[in-house]
């Protein structure tokens, strides 16, 4: 009783252990682990224990993170139960497939490789019902808890679980009408788009109204987050002038219509803005340097916007260049997620 019952502290209070019971490892074999890890005082005894207790079959494998000091019951229980470690991982709105990759082998839940492999597996993508050739715009960003080491799959469903668990509802509570005019593929292209032009949930239906006015009309949607999708791999931060002319399917500057696929895992608020998108005639916006953007419906009264407020920035740009404060009215930070002129 004195052996399993009373806490066996080799290390100081406080300290946690971490052990990975491998699959197929039965009592003894954990009794091995638990006893190298110094966290139970006797192999032999703990082993009777767990006979005694019916939990030989019962050990689950997985990581097991302890906080010392601990019981040898309160190990069995925890061994017995399953009660593995798991890992927080927050996927932010606008993540795509490759950051989402690099977010889960950073927090240790899989790896990026596997991950993205996973994510374009077709016959995982037909299970799930996702169009396309992955899973991009699907992973719905959340907090999400798994354990170490997961199968690659079982996130992927999860992430599109909870994806389909927010649009089903958004989309059956659109009118007829809309359904007949906007495919759920389509919605989700779009809100990836909206997703990534601005970061102020009030502004997504005006932007949403913008691109479908111009969809409408037969023009280009001409935003720059699509432009930087098609060229991921080469982007080093700053888009370029020729950047804008190179030919990827995702150019909305030189293509017709949505780009082939979404370009990131958007939100609720962007998934609403599409299907909800407010009742104005704006068909151009440009960034006002601050995170918000200035609209129009006319391409004169556009460019004259464009030209007040790049101007603006080109001047804030040469007063940090000089160290001398911004005026006060340009004081804030410039959209990182927005577009600075369409």
């Amino acid at each position: 009783m004195f052996l399993l019952y009373s806490p066996y502290p080799p290390y100081p209070a406080g300290t946690k252990i971490l052990i990975e019971v491998p699959a197929g490892t039965g009592l003894k074999g954990t009794a091995k682990i638990l006893a190298r890890h110094s966290l139970i005082p006797s192999v032999p005894a703990f082993v009777l224990f767990g006979y005694a207790r019916g939990a030989s079959a019962e050990i689950k494998a997985g990581t097991y993170e302890f906080s010392l000091p601990v019981a040898p019951a309160q190990l069995l229980r925890d061994l017995a139960s399953g009660r593995v470690k798991v890992y927080r991982v927050t996927i932010p709105e606008g993540y795509n497939l490759f950051q989402i990759a690099e977010a889960m082998a950073a927090a240790g839940i899989t790896g990026s490789e596997g991950f993205l492999r996973t994510a374009r597996d077709p016959g995982l993508l037909a299970d799930l019902k996702i169009p396309g050739d992955s899973a991009e715009g699907y992973l719905y960003p959340n907090t999400y808890y798994f354990a170490h080491g997961v199968n690659p799959e079982q996130v992927v469903r999860k992430m599109a679980d909870s994806f389909w668990e927010v649009f089903n509802p958004l989309w059956e509570e659109i009118e007829p009408g809309v359904k007949s005019s906007l495919a759920p593929e389509k919605t989700v292209i779009l809100a990836s788009v909206i997703e990534k032009e601005t970061a102020d949930p009030a502004e997504r239906p005006l932007i949403a109204a913008a691109f479908l006015n111009r969809l409408r009309r037969g023009m280009r949607l001409d935003s720059d987050p699509t432009v930087i999708y098609g060229i991921w791999d080469k982007f080093e931060g700053n888009l370029r002038r020729a950047d804008l002319t190179n030919p990827t399917p995702y150019n909305t500057y030189r293509i017709h219509g949505l780009p082939p696929g979404p370009i990131c895992n958007p939100g609720r608020d962007a998934l609403r803005a599409v299907l909800h998108p407010a009742p104005v005639p704006y068909l151009y916006f440009v960034s006002r340097n601050d995170g918000t953007h200035q609209f129009s419906s006319a391409l004169t009264e556009h460019n004259r916007w464009v030209s007040r407020y790049q101007k603006s920035k080109l001047r804030n740009k040469k007063l940090k260049a000089q160290n001398l404060p911004r005026p006060r009215t340009d004081s804030r930070d410039e959209n990182p997620r927005g577009a600075n002129v369409k």
